[in-house]
């Protein structure tokens, strides 16, 4: 099902107006996204299979794992991107609650893997607590392991595993540099991130506040021959 229920718009309403990033999952159904999976804001996450592997090489998705992109007016296509990364979900060992041991398969197992990600950039950084949007960011362009179709995401396909399979290592490295900057002085010379907040009345600096016609810059280094990912978040507050 491709539509929003509503309490998928409850979520993004508790995300943008709340500053809080929450992370759900899609489903362990193909084709399928369950709720609050489907909200705007909120970071939906798939199931890999790692095959019982250390190496990255042979990951996959794990084929029970849910997505579809759920509906979204005004953007490309009339769709969003859903999952927007994936993490194991297969063989995952976990305590029973009798103390034993419990080893399950499933999106759910997958979930806290993301959350635990979220939890150590933020305390890494402490004010990505209140940029749930960067933090979304930070977790997408660093999701390099891809486990099924393009390696990025493309916007004319529903993909299964959205930007890829989380690398927690790489999101650690972004997580500590955030810019601030209104005047575009900056270059960033390391994996970065903006931390300052735009809409679509404000654009810094602050003399091209609502000029539609405003462009904003933003400058890294980068070594020739170097692969380059970007990804751009923000939190929706549309409730059609």
């Amino acid at each position: 099902d491709r539509n929003q229920h509503y309490l998928d718009k409850v979520f993004d309403y508790w995300a943008s107006f709340g500053n809080d990033t929450i992370v759900a999952g899609t489903d362990d159904s193909p084709g399928n996204v369950r709720t609050p999976g489907k909200a705007w804001n909120v970071v939906t996450v798939g199931g890999s299979d790692y095959n019982e592997s250390a190496s990255w090489t042979d990951d996959e998705i794990w084929p029970n794992s849910g997505w579809i992109n759920p509906y979204a007016p005004g953007s490309f296509g009339g769709l969003i991107e859903k999952p927007e990364v994936v993490a194991p979900a297969t063989l995952i060992t976990s305590i029973a609650a009798d103390g034993g041991i419990l080893i399950r398969n499933g999106v759910s197992l997958a979930i806290p893997q993301v959350s635990g990600v979220a939890a150590l950039l933020i305390d890494r950084k402490s004010s990505l607590a209140g940029w749930p949007e960067s933090l979304k960011a930070i977790i997408l362009v660093s999701s390099v392991n891809n486990v099924h179709g393009p390696s990025g995401i493309d916007p004319t396909q529903d993909l299964k595993d959205g930007a890829g399979s989380i690398d927690a290592y790489l999101a650690d490295k972004i997580a500590p540099n955030g810019i601030t900057d209104y005047n575009n002085n900056t270059v960033c010379n390391t994996p970065c991130w903006w931390d300052f907040a735009i809409n679509e009345s404000r654009l810094p600096p602050a003399q091209y506040a609502g000029d539609p016609n405003a462009y904003l810059y933003r400058y890294f280094r980068a070594a020739q021959g170097e692969h380059i990912r970007i990804a751009i978040s923000w939190l929706s507050s549309v409730s059609g």
